[in-house]
C-alpha cells in the first residue's frame, strides 16, 4: 500500500486538518534510542499520582505526568478467587512467590550524584564477562514450561535431530544459556530457553525510559497531547478513563483487545504516523524463522505494532499479514487479575527475540506489557532487559500516549534499527556516513545474513557485500564486552605480519559505533556485577574468502581446507596470537582453491583471540570461551593455560564433526550422533566425559559411512595422537591440584610428575624432529612445531591417498611458485566490475556438489606442498604440561615481563627447508 491509502490518520482530527502542526516524534540520527537531555535531571520521578517530574530544562514550563501509586511488586503473587484457589492465566507457569531478587546499585548519567536501587530480577546468573559468548549453559533451578499461544502442542512426537549445518547450528560459548541453538520443538521450549538466557539481566529503570521518552526532541508537547485527549471521543477527561475499555472484563478476548487497538490507531492517526499501525494478532499464528533441522514454530502476540520503511524490509507498505519482519514493537495484553509477570515477560522476550532474528539490523527492541488498567515498557538489547515502572493508562493518559508515540516512531534509528543497512528499491545497501571514507556497498545476501538467534550477547551478524569495483567483502557487526581486546587489534597484527599469513583472514577497515550504555537511557551500573557488562558495537570489513567448511564439494577440498586451518593456527602462534575459538564456523573454504597465491582454507573470527605478549592471566583456560562442541579436554576442565595443543585439539574436533555429520560432500546425515550431542552439553563435565570416550573409542572409525579409506585412516591417526596427549596431560594437571591437598614431600611429588611425563614422552617419540633454527621463536617453540608437523604429515598422507584416486582436474592444478596475485583481483570480482552482469555472484564453494566426492583411480602428483623433511640431527625440547614445571619456553608459558614486545623484535629466523614455505613469499 502507499502511504496515502495506508495511513491511520483520523478523519476530522486537528492533525488531519493542518499539515503545519505535524510533529516529528524523534530526531533523526540520534546516537541513542531517545537522546538523554544535556541538563541535569532529578534522580528519579516519584511514584505518587500527585507528583510530577520536571521536563527538559529550557522548555520554559514544567511538564507533569501521573504515576500509579499502588504498583504490585514485579513478581506479584497470583490473585486468589473466592475459593482461595489460584486464578491461573493461560501463561502462568512459575511460582511467583520465590525469594526476592537481588538489588543492584546503579547511577544515571546526567541525573545528579544520587544513587538509586535497580532490581535485577531472577537468581544470580552466569557471568557475561571475559570470554563470554552466546551458547548454552546450565541452571540448578527448575523452570516450569508455560502453555501459551502456539500452534504446536506441548507434547510433540520425538523425531531425530538432524545434523546441524551452518549458521546457528553449533552452539557458541556455553557458560550461559542461549536460545541460539536450543532444541525448540515448540514455542514453550523456546520460552524456557529465552527465559534462561535472560536470567539475572532484568533491570528496572527508575523512571529513566519515560523521562527520555518525554524529553525527546520532536515529542508532542503536553498541550498537544491534551488536545488529542479532548478531541478523541474514546477518552473521558472527567473520569480519566478510556471509554471502550471495560472496568472488569470477563475474559482476555476481543472485548479487551479491540478497544486497545482502536486507541493505539487513534493515537497514530492523530499524530500522522502513517507508516505505523497496530494490528490485532491474538488469534493469528505468526511464523518464526527456523533452521532446516528444526521444527516450525509460530507464536501469537496479542498486538503487533507493525511498520514499514527503508530499514525494515524491501516491502514499502504494510504486509497483507503481520510479520515479525515488520514488527516495530510487540505488545502482550493481560487482565489485571491474570498477571503472571515473570512468565508474561518471557512471552514478550520470545517475540522480541524473533524481531532480532528477522530484523538483523536491529540494535534493540521495545515491547509493552499491558492490562486494562496499566502499562510497562521493556527494552530488550544485547545486555538483557531494561524495564520501566508501571503507569496507569487512564489517570496517566498523557504518559500512555507518549509511550505509544515513542515505540512507534517513524525515525527507525529511534526504535532500534541500525540505519546503515537500508533498502533502496529492490536492493539492500550498507553505507556508514560517519566513516573516514564513506562508501556504499551492495549487500549480496540481503535476506539471509549469518546472525545469532539470541537477544543477549554479541549478536554477531555478517553480510556479504560488494563495492562499485566488484570487490567482495564480509561485513561483520558485533557487540563485544567493553574490557575485551577488540578483534581489530588482532587483525592489525595479522595484517602487518612479515611475511604475510597465507591462511588467516585479514581486515580492510573497522569502526566502533557506540556503547550499549549509550542505549540505556543514562542508567549505568556503578558496582560491577557478573550479569551486566557494557559492550561496544562495532563493525569490520574483511575480504570475502568463501563459504564455510561444511560447503566442501570434494573430499580433497575438505582435507586441504583442514590442513590450511592447522597451518593458520601455527602462523598465528608464530606472531604471538592464540585463536581460542577454532570451530566449523570459523574455517572458510578459500575460493581461490590453491591458485593465484591463495590456499584452500582460511581461519577467521578473532573475537576470542589473545596476545601471548599481554597479561598472562588472559591465557588461562576458560570453559566459557569458545565454541563448546570444539573445546579441548583441558579447556573443559579449566586447567592450565590455553596453548597450541588446545588449538590443535579443536581442529581435530572440527574435522571429526564434519566426518560424523556428513556422509560425503553435500550429504548431511539424518540424525546427529549421540556422542556429538554430548559435546554440546551445557555441563562441561558431560562434554568432557563425551570427548574422553570419543578419544579412546577406536571402533568409531568404522562408523564413518560414505567416506573413503583415506578419511578413516586420517581420523584414526588423529584420534590416536590426541588420546596419547590430551588425556594424560589433563590427568597430570588434575593430579597437580591434588598434590596441594596432600601432605606429600617434594620428592614424592617430583616422582609422580616424572611418571606422568613419561607417558606423554612416549607419544612425543613418534613426532618428527625439527631444526630449532627454522621458524621457531618464543611462541612457536620446537615442541609446538613438532606437534604441528605431526598433524600436517598425517593430513598430507591423506591428501596423497585421495589424489591418487581422483580424476577431477581441479584436484591436480599446479601452483608455480609464489604469486603477486591479491584476492581483490579474482576472476569473480573482475566479472563484477562496473558494466558487467551481477548474476554470477556466488561462491564457487556454494555450487552443487558432484555426484560423488571421489572419482576413478589415476595416480597424480600431490598438489599441497608436503611438510619439510625433519632434520635428523636436531634435538627437541622436552614437552611440559604447563608453564609451572618446565624450564623450556613454550606457547603455554607465561611471557617474560615485557608488555609491548614487537613481533619484529623476536628476530625469527627462516630457512628455505622449513614448513614456512607453505606461505606466500
Amino acid at each position: 500500500m502507499s502511504d496515502q491509502d495506508s495511513g491511520p490518520s483520523a478523519a476530522g482530527s486537528p492533525a488531519d486538518a493542518s499539515d503545519q502542526e505535524e510533529v516529528e516524534l524523534v530526531q533523526e540520527k540520534a546516537p541513542s534510542p531517545i537522546p538523554a537531555p544535556t541538563a541535569e535531571r532529578s534522580a528519579s520521578p516519584s511514584p505518587s499520582v500527585a507528583e510530577s517530574v520536571q521536563g527538559r530544562k529550557g522548555k520554559g514550563r514544567a511538564v507533569s505526568f501521573a504515576v500509579e501509586s499502588q504498583t504490585r511488586p514485579r513478581h506479584a503473587a497470583p490473585t486468589l478467587d473466592s475459593s482461595g484457589s489460584h486464578i491461573m492465566s493461560r501463561s502462568l507457569t512459575m511460582d511467583s512467590t520465590s525469594k526476592p531478587p537481588p538489588k543492584y546499585k546503579y547511577g544515571r548519567r546526567n541525573r545528579g550524584s544520587k544513587l538509586a536501587n535497580s532490581v535485577a530480577i531472577g537468581p544470580k546468573g552466569a557471568s557475561d564477562g571475559e570470554g563470554l559468548r552466546e551458547g548454552i549453559a546450565y541452571s540448578s533451578g527448575e523452570v516450569i514450561v508455560p502453555g501459551y499461544h502456539s500452534e504446536n502442542p506441548t507434547q510433540l512426537p520425538k523425531t531425530p535431530r538432524q545434523a546441524p549445518l551452518h549458521k546457528a547450528a553449533v552452539q557458541e560459548t556455553p557458560y550461559k544459556h542461549s536460545s541460539d541453538s536450543y532444541k525448540t520443538e515448540n514455542a514453550e521450549q523456546l520460552q524456557k530457553a529465552v527465559g534462561l538466557e535472560l536470567d539475572g539481566t532484568w533491570m528496572e529503570d527508575e523512571g529513566a525510559i519515560m523521562e527520555d521518552f518525554h524529553s525527546a526532541p520532536g515529542t508532542p508537547g503536553m498541550s498537544r497531547i491534551s488536545d488529542f485527549l479532548s478531541w478523541y471521543s474514546g477518552y473521558n477527561n472527567a473520569t480519566k478513563k478510556w471509554v471502550a475499555m471495560p472496568d472488569n472484563p470477563a475474559d482476555e478476548d476481543a472485548t479487551v483487545y479491540l478497544p486497545m487497538i482502536n486507541i493505539m490507531n487513534a493515537i497514530l492517526g492523530y499524530f500522522r504516523l502513517k507508516k505505523r499501525r497496530a494490528d490485532l494478532t491474538y488469534n493469528m499464528y505468526i511464523p518464526h524463522q527456523h533452521e532446516a533441522y528444526e521444527k516450525k514454530v509460530s507464536t501469537k502476540p496479542d498486538i503487533l505494532l507493525v511498520g514499514h520503511g527503508d530499514a525494515f524490509s524491501k516491502l514499502q507498505g504494510f504486509p497483507d499479514k503481520p510479520t515479525y519482519e515488520h514488527c516495530a514493537a510487540p505488545v502482550e495484553m493481560k487482565l489485571e487479575r491474570n498477571l503472571s509477570i515473570a512468565n508474561d515477560e518471557k512471552q514478550l522476550a520470545v517475540y522480541a527475540r524473533e524481531c532480532f532474528v528477522q530484523q538483523p539490523n536491529r540494535r534493540f527492541v521495545y515491547a509493552l506489557l499491558l492490562t486494562e488498567k496499566r502499562v510497562r515498557v521493556y527494552q530488550f538489547d544485547r545486555g538483557g532487559v531494561l524495564y520501566s515502572q508501571w503507569y496507569d493508562i487512564g489517570t496517566s493518559a498523557i504518559t500512555f500516549v507518549q509511550i505509544i508515540l515513542a515505540i512507534a516512531s517513524e525515525d527507525e534509528n529511534q526504535i532500534g534499527f541500525d540505519t546503515r543497512i537500508r533498502w533502496v528499491g529492490e536492493e539492500r545497501y550498507f553505507e556508514d556516513p560517519q566513516a573516514d571514507e564513506p562508501k556504499r556497498y551492495k549487500i549480496i545476501n540481503p535476506d539471509s545474513p549469518f546472525r545469532r538467534r539470541t537477544i543477549r550477547g554479541r549478536g554477531t551478524t555478517c553480510w556479504k557485500v560488494v563495492d562499485d569495483l566488484g570487490h567482495l567483502y564480509m561485513l561483520k557487526f558485533s557487540w563485544k564486552t567493553i574490557d575485551r581486546v577488540g578483534e581489530w587489534e588482532h587483525l592489525e597484527r595479522i595484517k602487518n605480519a612479515n611475511p604475510p599469513l597465507k591462511h588467516v583472514g585479514t581486515m580492510d577497515s573497522y569502526r566502533v559505533i557506540q556503547k550499549l550504555s549509550d542505549l540505556r537511557h543514562g542508567v549505568v551500573l556503578l558496582d560491577r556485577k557478573k550479569n551486566f557488562h557494557d559492550r561496544e558495537y562495532y563493525y569490520t570489513l574483511q575480504t570475502h574468502y568463501g563459504s564455510p567448511l561444511e560447503k566442501f564439494r570434494s573430499v580433497l577440498q575438505l582435507y586441504r581446507a583442514f590442513r590450511d586451518a592447522v597451518s593458520a593456527s601455527m602462523e598465528l602462534l608464530q606472531i604471538g596470537i592464540v585463536h581460542r575459538d577454532i570451530s566449523s564456523r570459523n574455517i572458510l573454504l578459500d575460493r581461490r582453491e590453491g591458485t593465484k597465491g591463495g590456499g584452500w582454507g582460511v581461519l577467521i573470527d578473532f573475537d576470542m583471540a589473545i596476545f601471548l605478549d599481554r597479561e598472562a592471566s588472559q591465557v588461562r583456560t576458560d570453559f566459557r570461551t569458545g565454541t563448546r562442541a570444539f573445546q579441548s579436554l583441558k579447556v573443559l576442565h579449566g586447567l592450565g593455560t590455553h596453548d597450541h595443543l588446545d588449538e590443535l585439539e579443536s581442529c581435530f574436533y572440527v574435522f571429526s564433526w564434519v566426518l560424523f555429520t556428513f556422509q560425503g560432500p553435500g550429504a548431511p546425515v539424518a540424525k546427529l550422533p549421540d556422542f556429538l550431542e554430548s559435546w554440546e552439553s551445557g555441563d562441561p563435565k558431560i562434554a568432557s566425559a563425551g570427548k574422553r570416550s570419543f578419544l579412546i573409542e577406536r571402533s568409531l572409525r568404522l562408523k564413518l559411512s560414505g567416506w573413503p579409506a583415506s578419511a578413516r585412516l586420517l581420523f584414526s591417526g588423529l584420534q590416536s595422537l590426541f588420546a596419547q596427549i590430551a588425556i594424560p596431560r589433563v590427568t597430570h594437571l588434575l593430579e597437580e591440584q591434588e598434590f596441594e591437598k596432600m601432605n606429600l614431600s617434594e620428592d614424592e611429588k617430583n616422582a609422580l610428575r616424572e611418571e606422568a611425563e613419561n607417558v606423554i614422552k612416549d607419544a612425543l617419540g613418534t613426532l618428527p624432529e625439527v631444526d630449532s633454527t627454522n621458524d621457531c621463536n618464543d611462541w612457536l617453540t620446537v615442541e609446538a612445531k613438532r606437534h604441528y608437523l605431526k598433524i600436517l604429515n598425517l593430513i598430507d598422507t591423506a591428501i596423497m591417498r585421495e589424489m591418487s584416486q581422483s580424476t577431477d582436474p581441479r584436484d591436480h592444478v599446479e601452483v608455480a611458485g609464489p604469486s603477486n596475485y591479491t584476492i581483490e583481483e579474482s576472476d569473480e570480482e573482475r566479472d563484477l566490475a562496473p558494466g558487467s552482469t551481477q548474476e554470477g555472484i556466488q561462491d564457487t564453494a556454494e555450487e552443487s556438489a558432484p555426484a560423488s566426492g571421489r572419482a576413478s583411480p589415476e595416480p597424480v602428483e600431490q598438489h599441497h606442498e608436503p611438510v619439510a623433511s625433519a632434520n635428523p640431527r636436531s634435538r627437541s625440547t622436552s614437552y611440559s604440561y604447563s608453564s609451572v614445571h618446565s624450564n623450556k619456553r613454550s606457547a603455554s608459558q607465561e611471557p617474560e615481563p615485557a608488555a609491548n614486545v614487537s613481533v619484529a623484535a623476536r628476530k625469527v629466523k627462516r630457512v628455505k627447508g622449513s614448513h614456512s614455505k607453505s606461505r606466500d613469499r
